[in-house]
């Protein structure tokens, strides 16, 4: 099972473990997951300028520093972060068998 989870206070997010929901190279599940985060990291990291960056099989850490960002910049973070989240949720919701989301 993938879970992913949303930390607000640190603008952090973890994503861990493999969905085995079909079998290697033809898991759509995992293919949509993986999209999600490669997608979110390059986001980040190219608003953000200071993204900590994960990017392993089976686990994924995508953060940034928003607490000294200018406001604007922050808010664009913080945007893109909740798309993001929404997309994991929705896909969580379909698949739960298969991903597990939480926000703290």
């Amino acid at each position: 099972m993938i879970q992913v989870v949303y930390e607000k206070k640190k603008a952090r997010l973890y994503c861990t473990g493999h969905a085995r929901s079909g079998e290697p190279g033809k898991d759509l599940v995992c293919a949509a997951c993986s999209m999600l985060i490669y997608g979110l990291a390059d986001s980040i990291a190219k608003l953000s300028g200071k993204a900590e960056l994960t990017l392993e099989s089976g686990r994924a850490v995508i953060g940034s520093q928003t607490k000294n960002m200018k406001r604007k910049k922050r808010a664009k973070v913080e945007a893109v972060y909740w798309g993001y989240r929404n997309a994991f949720r929705l896909l969580a919701d379909n698949y739960p068998a298969f991903v597990a989301y939480l926000e703290k």
